[in-house]
Formats: structure tokens, C-alpha cells, sequence
């Protein structure tokens, strides 16, 4: 599909759209890191709610492009673990067995929060020791717990891996779309 100084045109794109939504649903259309079907691709489109998948699959890429351009080291977490961090401290110990690097390692890792419909990101720069908080809701974004959580868990990691750390967060006020 050819694309226009790196956008897609607007007959191709209604062409894109009309081939996601005909066909049956459990198709699998893609299968890179995850089987992506039909249905997980409809997401993409109208005025659905993005899934888990599309979101993981999205993290996945980011995280190849970084290592193949010589980027930040990054280290992506899956989206289901944000609830288990939030609810229960006592699941921190399970998470870490988990997690396949030393995140003392990496450059930055990510954690993709779903809230009540809302997708957020959290990007600890781990250089910097700080914790970036990227979500549209201006209203919402200064009562979440989302970057209070992943801090806690984040210096009890550290804590764990070496001397006592601290982290500050932020919230990113012109959080891209």
C-alpha cells in the first residue's frame, strides 16, 4: 500500500478500514509477537475501545524499533500486570520472578495502565530515576494512582536490586493522542 510522505490516503485507508471489518472475526490477520485477529484489529476503527492485544502488540514494536535504531534500552511490561500492582503489594514478589531482565538494566521500562476505558502509559526512565505519567483525561490525571503505584513498586524493586533508591514522578501534560 503506498503511502504519502508517511501518510496513508484517504481512499486507502476507507480500503484498509472495509478489509478489517469484512470477514469473519477470529481471522487471524497477523502474527508477529502475538496471533492479532480480525476482531483485535477492529478496535482500531470507530468509536471502539482498543484491547489489551493491539495495546501489547503496539508496546512490542516500540520496543524492536528502539533496538533496531540503537535507542533507549527498553523493557515493556504486558498490560495485565498494572492491576496486580495496584491491588496488592504482596504480588510485587510474583511480578519480579516474572519479568524477564534486571530492570536496573534497562534505559526506561514501560507499563500500560487501562482504567475505566481509558488506556494510560507510564515510562520510568531509570538514568533519571523518574516516572513519567502520559494520559489525555486532564481531569483525571492528577487523581490517579497509576504513577504513585508503579513508584512504590519501582523503589521496592530497586531496593531489592541495590542501596535504597528514590524516584520523582510527572505528569506529561501535552501527552500526544
Amino acid at each position: 500500500m503506498p503511502s504519502y510522505n508517511g501518510k496513508i490516503a484517504n481512499e486507502e485507508f476507507k480500503e484498509l478500514v472495509n478489509s478489517l471489518n469484512s470477514g469473519p472475526p477470529d481471522d487471524v490477520l497477523s502474527t508477529h509477537k502475538l496471533n492479532m485477529r480480525r476482531r483485535d484489529y477492529k478496535t482500531l476503527t470507530g468509536k471502539n475501545y482498543l484491547n489489551d492485544k493491539i495495546i501489547d502488540e503496539y508496546m512490542t514494536l516500540i520496543k524492536e524499533r528502539h533496538k533496531r535504531e540503537g535507542l533507549a534500552n527498553i523493557y515493556n511490561f504486558p498490560s495485565y500486570v498494572y492491576p496486580h500492582l495496584k491491588n496488592d503489594t504482596s504480588h510485587y514478589e510474583y511480578l519480579e520472578k516474572q519479568i524477564k531482565v534486571d530492570l536496573t538494566s534497562v534505559d526506561i521500562f514501560l507499563i500500560p495502565i487501562h482504567y475505566e476505558d481509558h488506556w494510560s502509559l507510564v515510562s520510568v526512565d531509570v538514568k533519571e530515576r523518574k516516572i513519567l505519567y502520559y494520559y489525555l483525561n486532564l481531569g483525571f490525571q492528577n487523581r490517579s494512582s497509576g504513577p504513585r503505584t508503579i513508584k512504590n513498586f519501582s523503589e521496592w524493586y530497586f531496593n531489592r536490586k541495590r542501596t535504597k533508591e528514590t524516584f520523582t514522578f510527572q505528569i506529561v501534560k501535552d501527552a500526544p493522542l
